[in-house]
């Protein structure tokens, strides 16, 4: 895997607030990429903050590896959320009067060409296959009986003592035209993501179409938008790494040739 294989490409917007308290990273290493995403709870103070240590202490990780194998990279993610809650904690504590920072977190950590990826929160990650969504995590929120209102976050990183439990999605081999988004819930919000799919995974200029789409978002929240970040990673070029004896990448692979030719023959 190197850079040749992928390109990145990543947008954030203050929109109609005061300040933007989302944070994001995209960080390379040979053979290893990592994306990096924090929306900083703005009912709370100084959720800035919590959203940088999130992004520093990831950061901070992996340039701790740099050089070595990630064995187990759910382990590596988990340590990365833990270590953000612990100095986002200490950081609150240490204030006069003590505040509780909280952010929102999501990591995907691409390998020799297969994603793995955890969060907590509400910012999410979409992998985006043959121009349309073929996965997506689910937030952590409280909701109502009825499904019809939407309560504060049940998950994130700082605020109670106790380290949040993060959500995993399934390791998956990356196929070529395969698109990883991670945004916040002003991106996703305030757009129609049916429509995100196609046009990211179809780009050419992957860098101008997302600022499109961020730009779209701000516009889309009629003079109230909330911050709007966005990370995505596109993938290029056939995966030599993907093992034939892999059942769950077969049927993926099955289905995105179909889609290939479906596509010729119209």
């Amino acid at each position: 895997m190197s850079s040749a294989d992928y390109r990145t490409a990543q947008a954030s917007l203050v929109g109609d607030r005061k300040q933007n308290q989302d944070r994001c990273a995209i960080l390379e290493q040979e053979g290893r990429v990592m994306l990096v995403l924090g929306d900083g709870l703005g009912g709370h103070p100084r959720g800035e903050v919590a959203a940088q240590f999130l992004v520093d202490c990831a950061s901070e990780q992996f340039q701790r590896h740099k050089g070595r194998d990630i064995p187990n990279p759910r382990a590596f993610i988990e340590d990365c959320l833990e270590l953000a809650h612990r100095e986002i904690v200490k950081f609150g504590d240490a204030q006069d009067p003590p505040v509780s920072p909280r952010s929102t977190a999501v990591i995907a950590l691409i390998i020799g060409g297969k994603a793995h990826w955890g969060h907590v929160g509400d910012s999410r990650l979409y992998l985006l296959r043959d121009g349309r969504i073929q996965n997506i995590t689910e937030d952590h929120v409280q909701e109502s009986i009825d499904g019809s209102a939407r309560g504060g976050l049940t998950r994130c990183v700082g605020g109670p003592a106790v380290t949040p439990q993060p959500s995993w999605g399934r390791p998956d081999w990356l196929l070529p035209g395969d698109t990883l988004l991670l945004c916040s819930d002003g991106f996703w919000s305030q757009l129609d993501t049916r429509h995100v799919a196609p046009i990211l995974c179809d780009s050419v200029e992957l860098a101008d179409d997302l600022d499109d789409l961020a730009n779209a978002a701000v516009l889309a929240g009629k003079g109230r938008s909330d911050n709007v970040t966005a990370l995505t990673l596109q993938w290029l070029t056939e995966n030599p790494n993907i093992p034939a004896d892999d059942p769950d990448q077969l049927d993926a692979a099955i289905a995105h040739l179909q889609q290939v030719v479906k596509r010729f023959g119209n």
